[in-house]
Parts: C-alpha cells; sequence; structure tokens
C-alpha cells in the first residue's frame, strides 16, 4: 500500500504533528521542530516509567468491534503483515480503529508512545532533549502481547523507547 498515512484516508481528518517532552507540548513539522531544552537530565527509563504515559495507555477505551490483546507494554509490534503507521497527535485508540476500519486488510492495530531524541548528542549532551511522539500501527491480522518486540533501540536508535503500549484485535 504506497504511502499510508493520516492525510490520505477517507473520512478521518488527519491529526496534527504535534510532540511532548515531560515538561511542555508543541506543534510543529519533524524538520523544523526544536529542542526547548537539548541536553535534559530524562533518561530512556524515566520516560517508560512516566506517570501520564502508564495513565493514558491503561484509561484507553477499548473501541467498538474490537478486543485489548495487551495493555502498557514498553515495547510494539513487530510481526508480518505491516500495512502502514499514523502519527497521532495524542493517545487516541478511537482514530487509531477508524483507520484500521477504513482498511478492509486491517485485523488488528498497536498505538503506543515513542521516545525520539533530538539531533544534539555528544559529550556535551550526553543525553538529548526528548520527543513523545505517539503512532498507530496497523496490520493484517490481530496482535498479541508475543509480538510486542520491536524497540527504536533495537534499529539502532539508542535512547529511543517505547511506552503504554496497547494492541487491539478486531472481532469477526
Amino acid at each position: 500500500m504506497p504511502g499510508l498515512n493520516s492525510s490520505n484516508v477517507p473520512g478521518v481528518a488527519p491529526a496534527p504533528t504535534t510532540y511532548s517532552t515531560l515538561n511542555s507540548t508543541f506543534t510543529a513539522p519533524v524538520s523544523t521542530s526544536t529542542p526547548t531544552n537539548p541536553c535534559t537530565s530524562d533518561t530512556p527509563s524515566a520516560f517508560q516509567s512516566y506517570g501520564p504515559f502508564t495513565t493514558d495507555a491503561s484509561a484507553a477505551p477499548v473501541p467498538a468491534g474490537y478486543s485489548q490483546s495487551f495493555s502498557n507494554l514498553h515495547d510494539k509490534v513487530s510481526k508480518t503483515g505491516y500495512i502502514g503507521y499514523f502519527g497521532l497527535g495524542g493517545y487516541d485508540t478511537i482514530t487509531c480503529a477508524a483507520y484500521c476500519n477504513d482498511n478492509p486488510t486491517c485485523g488488528g492495530f498497536n498505538v503506543y508512545i515513542e521516545r525520539n531524541v533530538g539531533e544534539i548528542n555528544g559529550e556535551a549532551c550526553p543525553s538529548p532533549d526528548r520527543r513523545a511522539r505517539y503512532f498507530c500501527t496497523l496490520w493484517n491480522a490481530g496482535v498479541n502481547a508475543k509480538e510486542a518486540v520491536a524497540t527504536a533501540a533495537s534499529r539502532g536508535r539508542p535512547g529511543e523507547v517505547v511506552a503504554g503500549s496497547n494492541g487491539y484485535s478486531r472481532v469477526y
């Protein structure tokens, strides 16, 4: 499926590209966003244990027509059958379900928060500014906790971790 993103799904309004740090939220395109504090003392483990992320995942509604497969994990789904992903403006299982519903091959989805580090790094800035980015990934079959095994760090991006990962499978 070519270029799947929130701007080309019929009937679903595109979400703003919103980035949150643990101290502030701002909206900006990826290429021009500027870290609010380029050298913070935040750590990947602090990001994963951040209370509001846990609350978002735990309190997220289960969309009609889906069952919850897992909740509040620190990894995202990685398996065959990937359809595409969407950036979300916040923790929004209902919008993600709408994206899945609009795709006839979608059988499940994963909503999660990923810690993306800023561009500044090195000895002077060992822990660059982090941004919480909310994602929705679509899959051609239901998802389960055993498939939630991928972290951003496993893709060669140290310091990027996942929090609040929830999985949902379509009920037929």
